[in-house]
């Protein structure tokens, strides 16, 4: 459990709050003292945490799917058409994932408009 919280580099209490549990009963799941039941799975899968792994240890061959239907603020580190993620970026997507939904619009409209001053140059050669 814990292995796929720090995956996603969500911490015990943001990950309790997403799943309106208490941080404790987090420590109880990591601890194997707990077993989460149905409607705390159904909500770390839309976080996209692989719930067949917490409770198998055998990953999912479909651990994307329902992250993606729900439109899940966490992708699980998914990434398509960019390839393996440095450990620069996974950093700085799991930072990204601590903020707070307006926070996250903001950093994405940082991105896009450092993004366009790229295009910017590239169009006209500059370095």
């Amino acid at each position: 459990m814990a292995e796929e919280r720090a995956r996603l580099g969500i911490s015990q209490q943001k990950l309790a709050e997403e799943c309106q549990i208490t941080r404790e009963q987090i420590g109880k799941y990591e601890r194997d003292t707990n077993v989460p039941g149905g409607q705390v799975l159904a909500a770390f899968a839309r976080l996209g945490l692989d719930t067949q792994y917490i409770l198998t240890g055998v990953r999912s061959a479909n651990l994307f799917q329902v992250a993606e239907q729900e439109a899940a603020p966490y992708n699980a580190g998914k990434t398509e058409g960019v390839g393996p993620l440095s450990r620069r970026e996974e950093v700085l997507i799991a930072k990204y994932r601590q903020l707070s939904p307006g926070q996250q619009t903001h950093a994405q409209e940082v991105f896009d408009a450092l993004a366009s001053t790229l295009e910017k140059k590239d169009k006209t050669g500059d370095d």
